[in-house]
């Protein structure tokens, strides 16, 4: 069976059909003998080469005009993605927010819509559609459910609806891995402690605020047991809270994350605590490193190797990562899966010019948030999309954990 001439491997493997190559040392007949009528100055000519020449005469593939005469180079013109209307945005777009009403992820998508829309086609509106619930679950189902790939509806959502797809809550419906990421925006992570970090490899019970399971907290209870501690949620505590019973000595640590951690942090030091470790960024290649806020405080896998000589690994430790990414995300914008590639670079050439805008860069600067375009997006997501193996020893670890009321 002959290969279709539009498939780009029938030009890149002999043919087995003797009807467009011929047999070696056996002229075509007819003609000129060698196929071309009229022209016998040849011999046969290989199916490959009788392709190109047949293709190079079709006047389709030069646009208009006659068709092209002998021996003159072939020009392909480009043709437009179908999947993308000449103005994609003449209908407007709407951001699917996620988490509270009125919540930090509304006030951010206030900031980020209007930047992002004047990096797209003139004219182009954005609408803000209010989902709600308490951590983005809701609206994250609904993406997953009901949004249509066509590149004009996006997820706005916070990490708190991750750690809960991480953590494996009923609720959740849909898949982070199918999330085809635009930009984020994260902040810094630090555990605050009463006791120095050596205590850990003994095996120390350390106390840990937590607002709720799963949260950002969950990643400083993994962070803790992965350093050879002993964690105990102490749920129900806000910053300002939790800050005050680490010094009145009813917690023993702290997790900051969110907007103004290193103000927080630095409150915390001058009252006495100490700074036990970070979660660090990671660059795009997904290594690790200190937080720029903390230059002096060490990372987790950097503690861990001081503490017990080299680093953890395994599909825990890769948990952790995520967990870590999503306690520390303020914010992302998601485009669904099978949203074509071409309205995918839109709206991330559009991000990456919103957040160097004034007032957007700014506000971020202002709430200690770095934003996440380009590279960075696509390693953020990458480690937000945990493994199965990893998913699996996150679970497994947190149901041998019955007394910590996760949902």
């Amino acid at each position: 069976m002959t290969a279709p001439l539009d498939d780009p491997a029938a030009l890149a493997r002999p043919s087995h059909d003797m009807s467009l190559e011929t047999r070696p040392n056996d002229a075509v007949r007819g003609g000129g003998g060698d196929g071309f009528p009229g022209d016998g100055s040849c011999g046969p000519l290989p199916g490959r080469r009788r392709v190109v020449r047949l293709l190079a005469t079709l006047p389709l593939l030069r646009g208009p005009g006659s068709a092209l005469p002998p021996g003159a180079p072939v020009r392909l013109t480009p043709l437009a993605d179908p999947a993308i209307p000449a103005n994609p945005f003449r209908h407007g777009t709407t951001l699917l927010v996620a988490g509270p009403v009125e919540g930090p992820t509304h006030r951010w998508a206030q900031l980020v819509a209007p930047a992002l829309a004047r990096g797209l086609a003139p004219g182009a509106a954005i609408t803000l559609s209010d989902v709600g619930g308490q951590d983005g679950v809701t609206a994250a189902n609904q993406f997953g459910a009901r949004v249509s790939p066509d590149g004009r509806t996006l997820l706005f959502t916070p990490g708190a609806a991750v750690l809960a797809w991480l953590a494996g809550e009923p609720r959740v419906k849909f898949d982070v891995g199918g999330w085809v990421p635009v930009c984020a925006a994260a902040s810094p992570a630090v555990l605050m402690g009463s006791f120095a970090a050596s205590s850990l490899r003994d095996g120390a019970v350390v106390r840990l605020a937590v607002d709720r399971l799963p949260g950002p907290g969950l990643a400083g209870l993994l962070a803790l047991a992965l350093l050879g501690g002993v964690p105990r949620p102490v749920a129900g505590l806000g910053p300002t809270a939790a800050d005050a019973a680490l010094l009145r000595g009813e917690l023993d640590a702290v997790l900051l994350t969110g907007e103004g951690v290193a103000a927080r942090a630095a409150r915390l030091i001058r009252a006495g605590a100490l700074p036990l470790a970070s979660f660090g960024p990671t660059d795009a290649a997904g290594v690790s490193m200190r937080d720029p806020e903390f230059p002096t405080v060490p990372e987790v896998a950097e503690l861990a190797a001081t503490l017990y000589g080299h680093p953890p690994g395994g599909p825990l430790f890769r948990a952790w990562r995520s967990c870590a990414a999503a306690a520390q995300l303020g914010f992302g914008l998601e485009l669904p899966a099978l949203t074509p590639a071409g309205m995918v670079a839109l709206w991330r050439q559009a991000a990456s010019g919103a957040v160097r805008q004034p007032a957007l860069a700014a506000a971020l600067t202002a709430d200690g948030l770095r934003p996440l375009t380009g590279a960075a997006a696509l390693a953020t997501a990458r480690t937000l999309a945990l493994d199965m193996p990893g998913l699996l020893a996150l679970r497994q670890w947190l149901s041998t954990r019955k007394d910590w009321h996760l949902g």
